[in-house]
């Protein structure tokens, strides 16, 4: 039953050359949408835990426990989740798992026990570490399938803002839900996490619905055809394959390092000793010197390949 609901759609009959011109741009704004706000929203039900620990009154060994163990879960997923998501309907695939671990998490605050007990909460986080791995492969496959080479880079670094927006909200989510909840310490935790789990509900519902698998599954041409790129071989094709393989899992290595290490450790010290306000600045600027590094070495990189081509 999941293995057919998850299975990619068939081609629809090729539209005419009219209707590509003009469906093809929608469609990859849709799709680009679909994406960013899609990962952004697991953002706001990834990891609340840390943001209540002074409100659960939990160890740091016990919130340790917990966090660690979603992680664990969230990297296992992700790996098995790629591929996974290879053969499946990113149009499906994206919002099911946003949309479970809005339930989870809303599981977790209606349900008195959950947030009381650090073995139950753990089972229950890392279920919602595992639908967190869901989030990411259906993305990467939508750049792929939509995208051009020379377009892919400047796509993804979009995409990758997402990271930024999600990480900044998600406090700001949490919040709000605090502000419904009065002065309880245990109800104001309860609804930090049910309300984010609405709302990701919710987000998960309109991304089905603007969310698209492939172009053929929407009778448009393959992206290679419709931006005139042709593959070609190289004689050392197998050797630029893994070396391009390699690169990719070092930079997303050193990405999530870097990315931790500003939104968890440096912003803890900067929040500890000089405020929300001050740390909010920081995470924009440095998500803005990111972008800009980011851009700046990708002219370098496609500078470097089609010279390398020639």
């Amino acid at each position: 039953m999941f293995k057919k609901l998850l299975a990619p759609p068939g081609k629809k009959p090729r539209l005419s050359d009219a209707e590509v011109a003009r469906k093809y741009p929608r469609y990859r704004t849709q799709v680009i949408i679909s994406i960013f706000v899609g990962y952004m929203g697991y953002y706001f039900v990834r990891n609340t835990t840390s943001i209540l620990s002074g409100i659960l009154k939990m160890s740091a060994t016990e919130i340790g426990i917990i966090t660690c163990a979603s992680y664990i879960a969230y990297g296992v997923s992700k790996f098995v989740s790629g591929l996974i998501s290879d053969e499946s309907n990113s149009k499906i695939f994206l919002p099911l798992g946003l949309l479970l671990s809005g339930i989870i998490n809303i599981f977790i605050g209606v349900i008195p026990s959950v947030i009381t007990s650090v073995w139950l909460f753990t089972i229950f986080y890392l279920i919602n570490g595992w639908l967190q791995g869901m989030g990411w492969p259906p993305g990467a496959r939508t750049l792929v399938y939509w995208f051009g080479n020379k377009e892919r880079i400047t796509y993804g670094t979009i995409w990758n803002l997402s990271h930024n927006f999600g990480g900044a909200i998600a406090p700001l989510l949490a919040g709000a839900g605090l502000a419904l909840a009065g002065n309880d310490p245990l109800a104001q935790a309860r609804v930090a996490y049910w309300f984010p789990g609405v709302v990701v509900c919710i987000m998960a519902v309109i991304i089905y619905f603007i969310q698209e698998d492939t172009p053929e599954s929407v009778g448009l041409p393959p992206i290679e055809e419709y931006k005139s790129e042709e593959y070609r071989e190289s004689d050392n094709a197998k050797l630029e394959e893994d070396a391009a393989g390699a690169a990719t899992g070092l930079s997303g290595t050193f990405s999530y390092v870097g990315g931790a290490t500003v939104a968890t450790l440096v912003i803890g010290i900067i929040v500890d000793h000089l405020g929300w306000g001050v740390a909010f600045i920081v995470f924009g600027i440095s998500g803005i010197a990111a972008i800009i590094c980011t851009l700046l070495s990708r002219d370098k990189s496609l500078e470097y390949w089609e010279d390398d081509k020639k």
